[in-house]
């Protein structure tokens, strides 16, 4: 359990500017989770919850992080191919930790952009803005290819073809909404 909430804990913390700015002083620039995955290497005493960790999960953590994986591009169609390659590899080298890299994977769907704006007590009330169903749907179909699929290109081609009927019933549905209203 410590494992999962450490890493809902830590998902997006390459994204605060502070460890930006640590990362930066050492010569460190890029994607959020390059940034945390330098954090993990060079400053862990930074991550209480991270630290926390049995060595063996710290590891695991950072194996994962060490993926380079993008899911959000993915979903949207925008990886080619080549970028499942390393991790299409390392998953059926290490079918172990695929399914916490999933879990990782969905936290950083999930706080793809934050929460909403703060109320009048500074409490976020909208929740996430970019976890809605459809996306949902949109994540696990990317993983079901990754699992299933032989090849990245099968992976992406296969999913690119849900994607295109996913988004024809989409615009199917909008336009009967608006046609209903007319």
């Amino acid at each position: 359990m410590d494992y999962f909430l450490t890493t809902m804990a830590v998902h997006d913390l390459g994204k605060v500017d502070f460890i930006q700015d640590i990362a930066k002083q050492d010569g460190v620039k890029g994607e959020h989770d390059e940034i945390l995955l330098h954090i993990f290497n060079q400053h862990p005493t930074l991550l209480a919850s991270f630290q926390r960790l049995p060595k063996a999960q710290q590891e695991e953590l950072i194996t994962q992080w060490a993926w380079d994986y993008l899911g959000p591009q993915f979903i949207q169609g925008e990886s080619v191919p080549a970028s499942l390659a390393k991790i299409l590899k390392a998953m059926k080298e290490q079918p172990e930790l695929a399914d916490h890299f999933m879990f990782h994977d969905l936290c950083d769907l999930a706080g793809a952009m934050g929460f909403g704006q703060p109320n009048k007590e500074g409490n976020f009330v909208n929740g996430c803005r970019t976890l809605d169903e459809n996306t949902f749907k949109a994540w696990k179909e990317t993983h079901k290819q990754m699992i299933e699929a032989e090849t990245p290109q099968q992976a992406y081609s296969r999913y690119l073809a849900f994607r295109a009927e996913f988004l024809i019933l989409v615009l199917r549905k909008m336009i009967q909404i608006d046609f209903t209203s007319i």
